[in-house]
């Protein structure tokens, strides 16, 4: 595997086929969350399966320290006049607001230049690479997800048909159902810890603990959760996380449940909008990439490989819209 090396991102070359892209891959740098663990080995294990490229994020997703290729390039004045407000960790609505959409702050307009030439390198050279682009992702094992072992995304049924998606999803899962229920008490407990490890990082999880009592309301005995809701201390919060898993349903492949193409702005923009690649995003849980690697390898493989199926027929002149009575 010999690499070639670029300002902010590594590739590597196996002949034809897909193209893996792991977006935040980079070191972390300031913010808990902010590498996607283990999507690199998960996209590594996948190209040497399938051959294809491969392109891993070298640098930080933070905004001050590194560039979010999953963003959107700021203006430059507004990349600048924002830069202090993210040192001083100002939190107004102006700042979130720029968290969701832009990829990078900076404090002069020569490291803007810089940061900009390595983003729009970035996406000409996923561009160039091929018509099959498949962006892997890690998503947390938290109850809020719950049961996704992953969850596919279609860019607003733009990167691929929805329902032709939907139908591949709808066989793997019935493939795998065995494998699915062997797994189920191990994810159960991981998703538990998880709850347990994230509990006191209140600043970064707090929405993700509000997702998790929506998901306690509906699963948890009732209570329980009243218990939860009228007095909201952390034993009270983990016993309702407890009582909710017990009563969830087995693990399986979702399509869209968890996340959405709403914050993709770089892969809508720079690749999506064109509406000549076959683009999906697939969000691994930490779960399965830990603890399951080969499986959830073989499983994405089987995913990717019905969609090639999909794309050959497309080019012998079939179009997605066509596709489904093939499948």
């Amino acid at each position: 595997m010999q690499p070639e090396i670029h300002d902010g991102f590594i590739v590597y070359k196996n002949g034809y086929g897909p193209v893996w892209v792991c977006l935040h891959t980079g070191p972390m740098m300031k913010t808990i969350s902010s590498r996607d663990d283990y999507t690199d080995i998960m996209g590594g294990m996948c190209y040497e399966s399938m051959g294809g490229t491969l392109i891993l994020s070298t640098i930080p997703r933070n905004k001050i320290t590194g560039i979010d290729f999953n963003r959107d390039v700021p203006p430059i004045d507004m990349a600048i006049d924002m830069y202090p407000k993210f040192i001083n960790r100002t939190n107004g609505s102006d700042v979130r607001q720029y968290k969701n959409k832009y990829a990078f702050v900076t404090s002069n307009k020569k490291d803007y230049y810089e940061r900009l030439r390595i983003y729009k390198a970035l996406w000409s050279y996923i561009r160039a690479s091929g018509d099959l682009i498949i962006f892997l992702h890690r998503e947390y094992a938290l109850i809020k997800n719950y049961p996704s072992v992953m969850d596919l995304i279609t860019f607003n049924d733009c990167g691929i048909r929805r329902d032709v998606l939907k139908k591949i999803v709808d066989d793997v899962n019935d493939s795998n159902k065995d494998f699915f229920s062997k797994i189920e008490n191990n994810f159960k407990n991981v998703t538990y810890m998880e709850e347990l490890r994230t509990f006191e990082l209140k600043d970064f999880f707090e929405t993700e603990k509000r997702d998790a009592v929506k998901i306690i309301k509906q699963y948890a005995d009732s209570k329980i959760y009243n218990k939860l809701k009228n007095e909201a201390t952390k034993n009270n919060f983990l016993v309702a996380c407890k009582s909710a898993l017990r009563n969830m349903p087995k693990p399986s492949i979702t399509l869209e449940k968890i996340f959405s193409a709403e914050s993709a702005i770089g892969p809508k923009k720079e690749i999506i909008k064109n509406g000549n690649k076959v683009a999906i995003e697939i969000e691994i849980n930490s779960f399965m990439s830990t603890w399951y690697p080969k499986e959830t390898v073989s499983i994405i493989i089987d995913i990717i490989n019905k969609i090639k199926e999909v794309e050959e027929y497309k080019k012998l002149g079939f179009t997605q819209t066509q596709i489904l009575k093939f499948l």
